[in-house]
């Protein structure tokens, strides 16, 4: 999709007819006006044309405010019509798969006493193909239906975003993961393999359901019950799960705001952030016990022999003393030395007939010979042999040393949690941070109780899904014993087997393409981010739950203590990565109000890189975000192509466009 043209006829504090010609595809446009002209206004315009939206989820509306809408007719036209309804319209041409588009929308309004009273128009979209116009379409649901192929209304705020927007993208909330996830799902058309798992979904349960209402066997019943029962609790874990996860990202963002507002305060400054650094500290240190803990489990699996060390060493002295003996045979298969006695002639060439004193010793090997498990016995002792070995020479040091140094980590983590409790006790006792430290309190002992919850939960989910498997074998069994039960199971069998293809195949694809997208946003983001971001952050990660995780070089997820600015860097990064990653999508970026949060070097660093990164940029700015450094900078992109400047007179405001060449921006600096 590329945006073409945009006109307004007395829209918000437009007055009369006022059009936006954008830039081409790889090209950037720029609509700058000072707050309170309207630059907002373009971006509800195309919100209002594309889906009839009055008002944009920034306005933080009720339900009644958002059932009645913003007024987007120009209110001064209003007054002097006296009653009378003003038309306010807006059209937008875009172009689509080589489709001319033009889709146009309209609103009526009037001012009754003191009320404003508002009704839709007509909606209209005309379609050109290779210079063939077709008829118009003015049905709502059919328009709705071809808009929502080219850009699903779910989907439009990776597209049309403003900067509150984006940093919302990087909130551990339960909205950005849901946002993070349906981008994803959506974009990189993962929603398709869903659609075909929820098929099977169906059709698992259709021929459960068929095996339950075919059952003559009292036996079979009380699986199918007992499954039911499994099924129920499987769904309500999860449910839990979910809801435990959400309360912990709205915990995790709580902390994270009250940390910024304890950072703020001059008197919690210093402490929160000694207390920043030991929490640092005590997450490296988690790290590392981690990493103890795998290898601790690694030395488990040989542990069992040092708690037998005498028993391995006795069982080891006595094979010796039966080897010396000769009642543990060598490694000389019996079947060679039967092969010997059978053709009458010794491994040395000597005929056996001849040399009869050697026939008797290969005769009484044999007879001393365990028979078959003449092989056994050796292999017994050669390992009782190796076993030693580890033990003297690798278990008793490996065990001893991992055991010491984790027990010096838990030391330290222990001693750094004393010192984070005692900066806490101090920042309680402040004046001014007093509130602030109790909830954060509050709010460890919630996230602490939350996780042990969530442990309880996982643990119990784990043993109700082996249970599940347990039972479905056992009706499988019961089904068997029945011909048309046996069929419908041998259908369910099918099924599953189906479905944990697909599973595969779905992990696999979605693995590769977060992957790609952490690689992609991380590559962006080196582009554009200043020193400190890049000193901060060392890679962006999607989550195999599809959340954003922010790492630093410590490979610790520090999303929750970035500052403003660099959300704002992470955001348009994923942003960017996701119109790279997806296959065929060319969509254009339209964005209201960018750099608000942005330091100057990656503003600068925005202009320059992004526009070769994205099909169609369209910035919406003020004269606080882009000033003479921002033009120099975007013009060095070689990618500005048009720049429209929105004048105001009276309360009205028109929109006038401007030769790149000679125009500059009100202020020369921030």
């Amino acid at each position: 999709m590329k945006l073409l043209s945009l006109t307004l006829n007395n829209f918000r504090q437009f007055a009369g007819e006022n059009t936006v010609e954008f830039g081409d595809s790889n090209k950037v446009t720029v609509i700058y006006g000072l707050n309170g002209y309207g630059k907002t206004g373009i971006f509800r315009a195309i919100i209002f044309c594309l889906y009839g939206n009055t008002y944009l989820e920034r306005d933080n509306l009720d339900t009644a405010q958002r059932n009645k809408g913003l007024v987007l007719v120009n209110q001064n036209l209003v007054e002097k019509a006296k009653g009378n309804y003003v038309e306010v319209s807006v059209k937008l041409k875009f172009e689509h798969n080589k489709v001319i588009y033009e889709l146009s929308r309209s609103i009526l309004c009037a001012k009754q006493g003191e009320e404003f009273n508002q009704e839709y128009g007509d909606v209209k979209l005309v379609q050109t193909v290779n210079n063939s116009t077709k008829a118009p379409i003015t049905d709502h649901d059919q328009i709705k239906q071809i808009l929502d192929s080219i850009i699903d209304q779910k989907n439009k705020d990776f597209f049309l975003f403003d900067g509150e927007q984006m940093e919302e993208l990087t909130q551990p909330s339960t909205k950005s993961m849901k946002d993070i996830k349906r981008g994803i799902t959506d974009l990189l058309r993962l929603d398709a393999i869903n659609v075909v798992r929820n098929e099977f979904s169906k059709a698992e349960k259709s021929v459960e359901r068929e095996i339950r209402d075919n059952s003559l066997s009292a036996e079979l019943d009380k699986v199918n019950e007992d499954i039911e029962k499994n099924e129920k609790a499987i769904d309500a874990l999860e449910t839990g799960l979910k809801t435990i996860e959400n309360e912990l990202a709205l915990l995790d963002k709580e902390k994270a705001e009250i940390a910024d507002k304890l950072r703020a305060s001059a008197e919690g400054a210093e402490k929160q952030k000694e207390k920043d650094k030991l929490e640092k500290e005590i997450s490296n240190i988690d790290d590392d016990l981690g990493e103890i803990r795998r290898q601790m489990k690694e030395t488990l699996k040989t542990l069992p022999a040092y708690l037998g060390e005498s028993v391995v060493n006795d069982a080891l002295n006595d094979l010796k003393q039966r080897a010396d003996r000769g009642e543990l045979p060598s490694n000389i298969k019996d079947d060679f030395i039967q092969e010997l006695l059978t053709r009458g002639r010794c491994i040395c060439g000597n005929d056996l007939k001849v040399h009869t004193e050697a026939a008797d010793i290969l005769k009484d090997y044999l007879n001393k010979s365990i028979g078959k498990y003449a092989e056994a016995g050796f292999q017994v002792y050669q390992m009782t042999k190796d076993l030693t070995q580890k033990i003297s020479l690798r278990i008793n040091r490996d065990t001893e040393e991992i055991l010491q140094k984790y027990s010096s980590k838990k030391n330290e983590k222990e001693g750094l949690n004393k010192k984070v409790q005692g900066i806490n006790g101090e920042l309680k006792a402040s004046v001014s941070t007093k509130d602030y430290a109790t909830r954060n309190a509050n709010i460890d002992a919630d996230i602490k109780r939350n996780l042990e919850k969530k442990g309880a939960s996982e643990s119990e989910l784990t043993a109700q899904r082996i249970k599940h498997e347990e039972l479905y074998k056992k009706r499988a069994e019961y089904s068997k014993q029945d011909e048309k039960l046996a069929e419908f199971q041998r259908q369910l069998d099918l099924l599953r087997k189906s479905s944990s293809a697909l599973e595969d195949v779905y992990n696999a694809y979605s693995d590769e393409l977060r992957v790609k997208l952490s690689a992609c946003a991380t590559e962006i983001m080196k582009q554009i981010a200043d020193k400190e971001t890049l000193q901060a952050i060392s890679r962006i990660e999607i989550s195999d739950k599809f959340i954003l995780d922010v790492l630093s070089p410590s490979n610790i997820n520090i999303l929750p203590q970035i500052s403003s600015g660099q959300r704002q860097v992470v955001s348009i990064s994923y942003i960017c990565s996701l119109m790279q990653v997806a296959i065929g999508l060319e969509m254009p970026l339209l964005m209201d109000t960018p750099f608000g949060r942005l330091s100057g070097a990656p503003r600068d660093a925005c202009l320059q890189r992004l526009p070769n990164l994205l099909t169609q940029w369209i910035l919406l700015t003020t004269d606080t975000e882009f000033t003479i450094d921002e033009a120099n900078a975007l013009k060095k992109s070689g990618a500005w192509h048009k720049i429209y400047e929105i004048e105001s007179s009276g309360g009205v405001s028109k929109l006038v466009e401007k030769d790149i060449n000679h125009w500059k921006p009100i202020r020369s600096t921030i």
